[in-house]
């Protein structure tokens, strides 16, 4: 299933890490996992395709876009 998220960045969170940011908000996602969305655009930042390590600003939106993760052999 697509699943669709949409954040407004406050003041609070100016200067963290993109990825920081994301896996407080996504906790069933291992850092790994977000990493990889990343790197495949799955996230934007003003509409823009954003890397891992960008430091969020006050009042950038945030669009992450992601298939939920099929199980495989490797899933426990």
């Amino acid at each position: 299933m697509l699943r669709r998220f949409h954040f407004y960045i406050e003041q609070q969170y100016a200067g963290h890490r993109l990825d920081e940011f994301l896996a407080a908000r996504f906790g069933s996602l291992s850092r790994m996992r977000i990493a990889s969305l990343l790197e495949a655009g799955a996230a934007k930042v003003n509409g823009e395709k954003a890397r891992a390590g960008y430091r969020i600003l006050p009042a950038d939106s945030i669009e992450m876009i992601f298939e939920d993760e099929v199980p495989n052999a490797m899933s426990p």
